[in-house]
């Protein structure tokens, strides 16, 4: 134990050192008067008069708690320890660094082509093996999806539920420059050769187009030349099915009649004579101006008509009902030769049974 002097300003106040604790003063009672600075009024220190400087060790649970009340300030740097930085806002890439990741990842990570990528993702993978390693660990991790989420993704972009659809890559698809060279091709628009077998995207994409379309107008004349749709009539009463001719038949209401079975059962091939038929309305003086000489209803009616009947000789209500025309206009049997030959009306001979049916029904 040694003693050491007190502190600067007041008398000398001897330390004692232990060998294992802090400086404890020695119990003094100061009877010194000192002036405070700044007064003439003697004073005694009321910490020193009576009460040892630094007598009594600070609890270790309360030393712990003033320092967590330091560290946990928030205004306070906590002293000893690094000084905690803000983590750093992640820039979001642009579209166009995005395509560069893409590009990269697709070449030396994927190893596919751009259109091995589009056929791979497009076709049904409900054959794929998905007993594999990777197939089984891709829930655990976020580099691989798992079948489920696949599907729900090929089912969210199939059904049109997302922001970019497939006719918005359709005509980026039609309208690139890439594929300009391609417009005066001879297999743009082909209905001859299979689209699947065209390989420019512009070509193959016309061509996909006018042979769907093709297919379509197919079906919708075999549709209309079913017995079931009514442009069958029979001229004989043995024949099942298809609807005994009657005078009911014949007359002004046969072409409204023949316009609404057309328009049902083949609206595509209506919408698309009814476009070659007639043009755009034109505007005069403010107003709209509609062909009324030559009605597009009635030229289309006539001519899928003619259609119909050359399918098939037995959808002839519209052309019998012309034939019948003809007949009672007393025209030339070379007439009836020439339109029969062009499938506007049966031969002469159809159209005299079709009488005799007629009469038979009259009586």
């Amino acid at each position: 134990m040694s003693n050491l002097p007190g502190p600067p300003g007041l008398p000398h106040t001897p330390y004692r050192i232990t060998n294992n604790g802090p400086l404890t003063p020695n119990t003094h009672n100061f009877n010194t008067v000192f002036t405070t600075p700044g007064s003439s009024f003697p004073s005694y220190p009321a910490s020193l008069s009576s009460t040892p400087i630094l007598s009594t060790l600070i609890p270790p649970s309360l030393s712990s708690r003033r320092r967590k009340g330091k560290e946990n300030d928030e205004n306070v740097l906590p002293s000893g320890g690094p000084v905690s930085k803000k983590p750093r806002i992640k820039r979001s890439l642009s579209n166009f660094e995005k395509l560069h990741k893409f590009y990269a990842f697709l070449k030396h990570e994927l190893e596919w082509s751009y259109g091995e990528l589009l056929f791979r993702t497009s076709e049904d993978f409900a054959g794929y093996d998905t007993t594999s390693t990777l197939a089984q660990s891709s829930s655990s991790t976020n580099l691989y999806a798992t079948r489920e989420q696949m599907a729900a993704v090929m089912q969210h972009f199939f059904n049109g539920n997302g922001s970019y659809t497939t006719s918005l890559i359709l005509s980026n698809w039609l309208k690139h420059p890439y594929g300009r060279l391609q417009r005066s091709s001879p297999e743009m628009f082909s209905v001859t050769i299979p689209y699947t077998s065209i390989k420019p995207v512009r070509a193959a994409l016309t061509s996909f187009a006018a042979q769907v379309v093709q297919e379509k107008l197919v079906t919708e004349a075999e549709d209309a030349i079913k017995v079931s749709s009514g442009l069958h009539v029979s001229l004989s009463s043995h024949k099942t099915g298809a609807k005994k001719l009657e005078w009911t038949d014949i007359g002004s209401a046969t072409v409204e009649k023949t316009k609404k079975i057309i328009r049902e059962h083949q609206p595509l091939t209506w919408s698309l004579l009814m476009k070659l038929a007639a043009r755009p309305p034109r505007s005069l003086n403010g107003a709209k101006v509609v062909c009324v000489k030559r009605p597009p209803e009635l030229a289309v009616t006539n001519v899928i008509s003619t259609l119909n009947f050359s399918r098939s000789s037995r959808a002839k209500l519209l052309p019998l009902a012309t034939g019948i025309l003809y007949f009672g206009s007393s025209a030339s049997t070379d007439l009836f030769r020439y339109r029969s030959r062009i499938a506007e009306m049966p031969a002469y001979g159809s159209v005299i049974r079709a009488m005799q049916t007629l009469a038979e029904h009259e009586a």
